[in-house]
């Protein structure tokens, strides 16, 4: 057909440089959700259990609001409401990237006029990367189906959940492909890309958090839920996502027959004439790092809020439940500590581990700057190279220290308001700050592999970030049980040293030197490997 010649060879092509990242990120999706409901089998043998344990946690909102209503006292729809939501949002980050990468970033970095110079359709670029986006969404469904049904879950069910899993992924492939017709620089793309995840994923939390499901309705993530697998499954939901993917596809092939190679729908915003606010490196670097953490501040202002307010509607569950203190007694820095304490200590840890992405973001700006030619550009100059990291590196360490004082600031401040516990404020605040060097510790990685293996340093910093959310926190308790507080992995997660203050734990200064110093050498590190290579190799 007209515009799609080539489309076999560039998903041929994508399919040889995605034979590693995709099949991580599948094998990651299943692994979460088999090992949860391996894990839920041991926890809830029974079916009294089960039905318990559903009662209690139906009660609560702002559980449901996190984690999506328990529509039955099936395993399977305990492991949807464990890892139901981590597994959508998993699985729409994977295509997001991927289409952006064989889309935008292929024609930002020029490759894609040289080959649409030869035999290479319009369509083809587009439709070969949504071929691999959503052929990997449905084999990720599938495998998952496939495990659940290995372990004697629900057939109906377990079916139900593989369609909504994939049924998500389709969705923001097609989402994927129209926001790559709006802007040529990729990383915008990207930002826009990760704005409609995060408004789905806050549309159907605050659906549940308020008692109105028709909202849901509203958001691709709440189409999932909607779907209602192991429960009473509305398969009307999966045609919903069907004909959303097709007419949000349709229109992006539309758009990209309406635009030029290399530009966007959206005219990028010229810089102010004449400006004397970029003399600097470091003025230069604030002006790329302020966007997104103005966004990240906001939204660690956002949910710090909205937590510190759960917090007493959480104390009464878990006074009140058999379950509640189970779950989160291990995030308790004192056993005299109440239970919305333990809460906020759940969340002010959560907020400490999420502020790893910012960093690691950050960090990377310097990759992005060295291959499109800027770093090398502005290092021609009397700029040199420490100076220039420098600049990037101040506003890394800066920046995650301004996120996680934003988030336990509203948090601590609400909390104090809504309680009358003035002591609530500083133990929270300070809690939040105490995690900042344990992610400072993987800057100082990111940084390090920046110098060392630059070519491969955005994939293996992300490696890092996912051992640090998921090996660390998630698939460790699954697979250890209550030994993985004691184990290796658990010693290797820099988040484990940190003192649990928000929940009565005792300031010490030495975990929070020792990760600050481990930092430093990470970073000393990564400048002087970065001193002796080239630039750009």
């Amino acid at each position: 057909m007209k515009g799609l010649e080539g489309t076999a060879t560039l998903t041929r092509l994508a399919l040889r440089r995605e034979r590693v990242m995709i099949p991580v990120w599948m094998v990651l999706i299943v692994v979460l959700v088999v090992g949860v409901a391996v894990n839920y089998q041991r926890l809830f043998p029974t079916e009294l259990m089960r039905e318990n344990f559903v009662a209690e946690m139906s009660k609560n909102l702002a559980l449901i609001a996190f984690s999506g209503h328990i529509v039955s006292a099936d395993l399977g729809a305990l492991m949807v409401f464990k890892i139901g939501d981590s597994a959508y949002v998993l699985l729409a980050l994977m295509v997001l990237l991927t289409i952006f990468r064989y889309t935008r970033t292929e024609e930002e970095s020029g490759r894609q006029d040289l080959l649409s110079a030869g035999v290479v359709g319009r369509y083809a670029p587009l439709t070969a990367s949504l071929i691999v986006a959503c052929g990997a969404s449905l084999l990720t469904g599938l495998l998952c189906v496939l495990g659940l049904l290995g372990l004697g879950i629900d057939m109906v069910g377990s079916i139900a959940f593989g369609v909504a899993l994939a049924g998500n992924g389709l969705v923001f492939a097609a989402i994927a492909a129209l926001v790559a017709q709006l802007s040529e620089n990729t990383r915008t793309a990207i930002a826009i890309g990760a704005l409609a995840l995060i408004a789905s994923y806050l549309i159907r939390f605050v659906a549940d958090a308020i008692g109105q499901p028709w909202l849901e309705w509203l958001s691709p993530n709440g189409w999932s839920h909607l779907l209602a697998p192991f429960g009473d499954e509305q398969w009307g939901a999966a045609g919903l996502m069907l004909v959303a993917t097709i007419i949000v596809e349709a229109f992006a092939y539309l758009l990209i027959a309406r635009r030029d190679l290399g530009s966007g729908l959206l005219a990028p915003r010229p810089g102010p004439a004449g400006s004397t606010r970029l003399r600097s490196p470091l003025a230069l670097a604030w002006r790329l790092q302020r966007g997104p953490l103005l966004g990240w501040a906001i939204a660690y202002s956002v949910i710090g809020a909205v937590c510190g307010a759960a917090a007493g509607s959480m104390q009464e569950f878990i006074r009140t439940s058999s379950f509640g203190m189970t779950f989160l007694i291990h995030y308790s820095g004192n056993p005299h500590a109440s239970s919305a304490d333990i809460f906020l200590e759940m969340i002010v840890i959560t907020l400490g581990m999420v502020s790893v992405f910012y960093s690691a973001f950050a960090v990377l700006r310097l990759r992005s700057e060295e291959v499109a030619g800027h770093a090398e550009l502005l290092l021609s100059t009397t700029v040199g190279r420490i100076r220039w990291i420098a600049s990037h590196l101040v506003n890394a360490l800066v920046g995650t220290v301004i996120i996680l004082a934003a988030g336990g600031f509203f948090m601590g401040l609400v909390r104090w308001l809504s309680s009358g516990d003035v002591a609530a404020f500083p133990r929270v605040f300070t809690g939040a700050l105490l995690h900042a060097p344990a992610a400072w510790v993987l800057i100082g990685a990111a940084l390090l592999l920046f110098g060392i293996v630059p070519r491969f340093a955005v994939a293996m910093t992300w490696v890092v970030v996912l051992y640090v959310q998921l090996i660390g926190e998630v698939l460790g308790p699954i697979f250890l049980g209550p030994t993985y507080r004691y184990s290796v992995i658990n010693a290797l997660q820099p988040f484990h040293w940190v003192p649990r203050i928000a929940s009565g734990g005792v300031l010490t200064a030495t975990p929070e030197l020792l990760l600050t110093g481990l930092s430093i050498l990470l970073i000393t590190a990564g400048l002087v490997t970065f001193q002796r290579r080239n630039v750009g190799s």
